[in-house]
């Protein structure tokens, strides 16, 4: 349906800070600082205060790795709004969490 017409690649905000303090780093980052989540964060965290920032970012990166695996064979990426439908509807509004356990299924 969308294959020549539009090109969609999901985009993960992120700012490199290896030179954080270990606290943020810990809190807000993955791989020594390479990868901190930066806002809109704070939508997120309204409605879901449950959900860490280290969990939304692996989900992040999750969703993006789900996108480059499938893109090429799903050419109108129904997969991958499978995916994020699964991830908005079962993840977060019923099961209230943004577990692996629940997104890798």
């Amino acid at each position: 349906m969308m294959k020549g017409f539009v090109k969609f690649t999901p985009r993960v905000m992120t700012l490199a800070c290896p030179t954080c303090i270990g606290q943020l780093k810990d809190k807000f980052c993955f791989s020594n600082g390479l990868y901190c989540l930066i806002p809109p964060r704070e939508e997120i965290s309204l409605k879901h205060t449950n959900v860490t920032d280290a969990e939304l970012l692996d989900e992040v990166l999750f969703g993006r790795c789900v996108h480059e695996v499938y893109k090429d064979s799903d050419p109108d990426e129904l997969f991958f709004f499978n995916y994020m439908y699964l991830v908005l509807n079962t993840c977060l509004a019923t099961d209230k969490q943004l577990k692996a356990s629940c997104y890798e299924r």
